[in-house]
């Protein structure tokens, strides 16, 4: 992806996260009921995000990043997974995922 891109997307997440919009980890996803609009994940998932996204993945867009792309827009390393909870914020994430060609 393009420094471009991932700094749009940082911004992005930058207003979710501080909205409360953004849930980091597939074990606070784990039974997780209320709406959620898009789940990105690091290509280096292990056992646990594997489920989680299969949860998901029929019901919403799920995006597979590169771990460099993923730690860049989340600044943490130790965070494989995270998903949104505003339906505009993951539209424009989606929007610009789509316009680097990176298919959900």
């Amino acid at each position: 992806m393009t420094n471009n891109s991932l700094n749009k997307i940082k911004g992005y997440l930058g207003i979710a996260n501080r909205a409360n919009y953004v849930i980091f980890g597939a074990d606070k996803l784990k039974g997780y009921t209320h709406k959620l609009y898009l789940v990105l994940y690091r290509e280096d998932f292990g056992k646990t995000i594997i489920k989680v996204v299969n949860e998901f993945k029929d019901a919403l867009p799920t995006y597979q990043l590169s771990a460099q792309d993923f730690n860049f827009i989340t600044n943490a390393e130790n965070c494989k997974l995270l998903a949104i909870k505003n339906k505009g914020l993951a539209e424009q994430i989606i929007k610009i995922l789509r316009s680097e060609s990176i298919s959900g």
